[in-house]
């Protein structure tokens, strides 16, 4: 799904800001629809039906719209931070049926509204953890998936799937795990590949020598 809306967004970059957005989203839109549509007779045509892909569309509007105007009190910041979590937490039980964008993109669209917020009001201490895990992000997000994987097949070998209170002490360890292997990642594998990238462009972009030869 991400090389999708990569894929539509590519397409739409020649085009000024102005356009680009909305084009996005009507394509976004059109492609969720024709998944609709086609969802009952073809596989392929279900996964484009994914509202998951109106998480990404959500993305472009908070920062490329909203979030460079966001004002709001302090109180109010910590307060639809507080209740975007909660509702991460406990929505899947309390209403399993709703589309997946409703479910989880609402909320943390509201959460990193309310963070973005809280942040331009220095309402939040500068921890160094905080600040490493989000260096890190992007090598946890390529990595959490196989270390969800991994996790789920653990808790099947030794029998506890199911159990009562699982799915919390899961969860929990999920994040734990999931942040440390992206650390790793990120410190060992992303960061000395930058190195070697940055390397080979300033090999690249050093000046011929031009003297003639005698």
């Amino acid at each position: 799904m991400e090389m999708t809306f990569y894929l539509l967004y590519a397409c739409c970059l020649p085009l000024r800001e102005g356009r680009r957005v909305a084009s996005i989203t009507i394509l976004i839109t059109a492609l969720y629809v024709a998944g609709l549509v086609g969802a009952r007779n073809h596989s392929i045509a279900s996964f484009y039906g994914n509202s998951i892909i109106f998480e990404f569309l959500m993305g472009i509007l908070l920062g490329a719209y909203l979030i460079p105007f966001l004002r709001f009190s302090k109180a109010l910041a910590w307060a639809l931070l507080a209740i975007s979590i909660v509702t991460l937490a406990f929505i899947e039980s309390a209403a399993p049926d709703l589309p997946r964008a409703l479910k989880f993109g609402c909320p943390a669209f509201i959460a990193i509204a309310a963070a973005v917020n809280l942040e331009r009001r220095s309402a939040v201490p500068d921890l160094p953890a905080l600040v490493k895990l989000g260096d890190a992000s992007y090598s946890i997000y390529l990595s959490h998936i196989i270390v969800l994987a991994g996790l789920r097949m653990a808790v099947r070998f030794l029998g506890i799937d199911g159990s009562p209170g699982t799915a919390y002490v899961f969860i929990a360890i999920a994040l734990l795990a999931s942040a440390i292997v992206g650390l790793l990642i990120h410190e060992y594998i992303e960061k000395p590949l930058s190195r070697i990238k940055l390397g080979l462009g300033g090999l690249n972009n050093k000046p011929r020598n031009t003297t003639p030869q005698h």
